[in-house]
């Protein structure tokens, strides 16, 4: 990914992904839902329109994480251009500000690329 440094297109990019009017919050589900975007707001890949997304429910069960498709009548295929997770606030809140901690003391800047890794 690359490096978004701009705060105001970053905005605007998770809005574009999260506010577009598509995105269904779920808090009889999700306590606090929120809409988590990836690729991050804060990347030059990100701010997809919400639509194009897969829409997921990621959730803790018996000591593992099982995602599970959000709404039904928009099924997930693989083939979307981004994820759309209804996660706790604080959760979404706390990774953002992981992130942002990151980019600050890896002194990552606007267009640099970066590698994510996901650990099981």
């Amino acid at each position: 990914m690359r490096r978004l440094a701009d705060a105001t297109t970053a905005d605007a990019q998770r809005e574009r992904t999260c506010e577009d009017g598509t995105f269904n919050y779920l808090p009889e589900i999700v306590a606090n839902d929120s809409c988590d975007e990836f690729p991050f707001a804060a990347t030059y890949e990100g701010g997809t329109p919400g639509a194009l997304c897969a829409d997921i429910v990621p959730l803790l069960e018996d000591g593992g994480w099982q995602i599970y498709e959000a709404n039904p009548d928009k099924p997930v295929t693989g083939t979307e251009k981004c994820v759309r997770g209804h996660v706790p606030n604080e959760q979404n809140t706390g990774a953002g500000g992981e992130l942002g901690r990151f980019v600050q003391a890896q002194r990552v800047l606007d267009l640099e690329k970066y590698w994510m890794y996901l650990v099981p």
